[in-house]
């Protein structure tokens, strides 16, 4: 049982830590604050995007992938426990996203992504996603992001044999170092 929990508890903090990931950090003081229009714009724009809806699946199935290979890192577990570590970080998960954290995630977008992209730039992006083009396009980008999600998973074990090899040796020229 203790390892059930240590397993449903990493598996949260590797949920949690991909979230955090995901926020901005705050702008520079020297930084000026976007136009009025720009922010206008830019929450146009991120309506006519239909960001929450496109921004879900991809976010899930990256997610499902994520709990599969993290599952795979414990053997002990039995099948039916490592599916109910994931349901439970799943279900956890949703709740904090339907709790307003995707909200807040989208809303933080805002003052960044108008100060990147000029004021023409914004209303070009607005022009075309609120077009019937541009919401057809929309339309399919839940399926897209779940395809791709599911496509990107297939990398997890990859990166993280990668990145635990090359941190490996770099932890090792760090001790021969010392030396």
């Amino acid at each position: 049982m203790k390892r059930f929990v240590a397993v449903a508890f990493t598996a949260l903090c590797l949920v949690a830590g991909a979230a955090q990931a995901a926020e901005p950090t705050a702008p520079a003081a020297a930084e000026a604050a976007p136009s009025p229009k720009a922010v206008a714009l830019t929450r146009r724009y991120l309506a006519a995007m239909h960001m929450k809806e496109s921004f879900r699946p991809m976010m899930d199935s990256m997610m499902s992938g994520m709990l599969a290979q993290q599952a795979k890192s414990y053997p002990g577990l039995t099948p039916e426990q490592g599916a109910a570590v994931s349901a439970a970080v799943k279900e956890a998960f949703d709740e904090s996203l339907n709790a307003g954290l995707l909200d807040k995630m989208m809303e933080a977008m805002v003052p960044s992504m108008a100060r990147v992209f000029s004021e023409d730039e914004l209303q070009a992006l607005v022009d075309f996603y609120e077009s019937p083009k541009g919401q057809a396009v929309i339309a399919k980008m839940p399926e897209f992001g779940r395809v791709a999600g599911l496509e990107m998973g297939k990398f997890v074990p990859e990166m993280q044999a990668d990145l635990q090899k090359r941190v490996q040796q770099k932890l090792s020229a760090l001790h021969d170092k010392e030396k």
